[in-house]
């Protein structure tokens, strides 16, 4: 027997298949506590979009009002971490759309909208996403601070000891910013030069500037 949920399913394969085939995900019906939604997700990502039918409407045998269903979305920008292909999603803000009943224009607006944000894709190694906002901020401001000196690539890695940004200054010294739960552990050619609270990115930036500015001074007096 048909119910609003698969009435409502059969609506999204039918009028957005191809949209959601192009970006990798599916349609998929889930229960929570006050009503059902459906969601839009695959095993690496996701968009950040809920439909949620509620009231009479989910009773068996009752056909599919769009007036029951409201869109809960989220928007997220998808920041570089690194030059190697790593992401950071940093959340940006929560919205929603309440169905009028007319199909057209409902769909329509609901297409508008998955277009625009977009899918987001699950913190993973093999995904190169970070859910580290500290390591990401740190990015930010380490790149800003060495574009004062000249070009430099910082990689961004995962492995045993948690994620790390690296690079090599103008000196051919190896730098390593170790993000751990409560500390970054900075090491220079192996040997640790600093250990600093996650969100101490001034303190980093003046070991970075102090470092460098060194080696200006020296190469200046030859």
């Amino acid at each position: 027997m048909k119910n609003a949920l698969t009435e409502l399913l059969d609506e999204i394969n039918e009028r957005l298949g191809p949209q959601l085939r192009e970006l990798g995900v599916e349609a998929k019906a889930k229960r929570l506590q006050g009503g059902q939604i459906v969601a839009f997700e695959a095993k690496d990502r996701y968009v950040p979009l809920d439909i949620m039918i509620t009231g009479s409407v989910l009773l068996p045998g009752t056909p599919l009002r769009l007036e029951s269903c409201t869109a809960f979305f989220e928007r997220w920008a998808a920041v570089e971490v690194g030059s190697d292909g790593w992401t950071f999603y940093e959340h940006m803000n929560n919205a929603s759309y309440r169905f009028t009943g007319d199909i057209e224009n409902d769909f329509a607006q609901l297409s508008g909208i998955i277009a625009k944000i977009g899918v987001v894709r699950y913190p993973s190694i093999e995904n190169k996403v970070t859910k580290n906002q500290n390591l990401a901020v740190a990015f930010e401001a380490i790149a800003d601070r060495l574009s004062l000196y000249g070009e430099f690539k910082i990689h961004c890695s995962s492995g045993r000891k948690g994620e790390s940004l690296e690079f090599d200054d103008a000196s051919d010294r190896k730098w390593r910013f170790e993000f751990g739960k409560s500390r970054v552990k900075v090491l220079i050619d192996g040997k640790t030069a600093g250990l600093f609270d996650p969100a101490d990115r001034h303190g980093m930036l003046d070991l970075i500037t102090a470092r460098i500015q060194e080696d200006i001074k020296f190469s200046s007096r030859w």
